[in-house]
């Protein structure tokens, strides 16, 4: 997998905490989901291996047009390129 992540898209909150209704987005290009794999990442020009930014079961953001559709049993996973991960949302 080099320097891709599988992540399981997370559905948009529709509602804020303090019961503000959220605008639609793009429901067909989600751009938040949980890491379910990690790539082992790339080696530069030296040999060395540059690891990866995330880690398995973490909330990331990411470019929603980067990314790549895959089903597998029902079940709907992206893969992202690290180069294409925003950032991590911390948990609460």
């Amino acid at each position: 997998m080099h320097d891709v992540v599988l992540v399981k898209p997370k559905a948009e909150e529709t509602e804020s905490a303090s019961g503000i209704i959220l605008p639609d987005k793009e429901p067909d290009r989600p751009d938040k989901g949980e890491v379910v794999a990690v790539g082992q990442g790339i080696r530069n020009r030296d040999g060395v291996l540059i690891p990866m930014s995330v880690k398995l079961g973490e909330i990331i953001m990411f470019k929603p047009y980067a990314v790549e559709t895959f089903e597998s049993k029902d079940e709907t996973f992206l893969i992202v390129k690290d180069c294409d991960i925003i950032g991590v949302i911390e948990k609460e």
